[in-house]
């Protein structure tokens, strides 16, 4: 992996990974959820995002990106986790005021 993207003079690259545990977020906050922040971000900021393996269902999740993705992807939940947000409801609201 180290060799797969390009570095600096200090060894350093604009990519890397990250684990998330989405139960650590939130008790219905699954890997639906974690799917949907991810793709949000990518999709606004431009930024390469994704969730490359599901190392253990609802408790290990590997993402990877760019580091300023990753670094929202980290707000983002911390965001949710603290103001205590259901985002498996947002998510069924919004399903359901784009079907109307």
């Amino acid at each position: 992996m180290q060799r797969a993207v390009e570095r600096d003079s200090e060894n350093r690259s604009n990519y890397a990974m990250c684990a998330v545990n989405p139960s650590r977020i939130f008790k219905t906050f699954t890997d639906a959820a974690l799917r949907e922040v991810v793709d949000s971000i990518a999709t606004s900021t431009g930024a390469l995002l994704e969730i490359v393996n599901y190392n253990v269902e609802g408790q290990q999740y590997v993402c990877a990106g760019e580091l300023v993705a990753l670094q929202t992807m980290t707000n983002v939940l911390n965001y949710l986790k603290v103001q205590k947000i259901d985002i498996a409801k947002v998510m069924i609201a919004s399903f359901i005021s784009n079907a109307c």
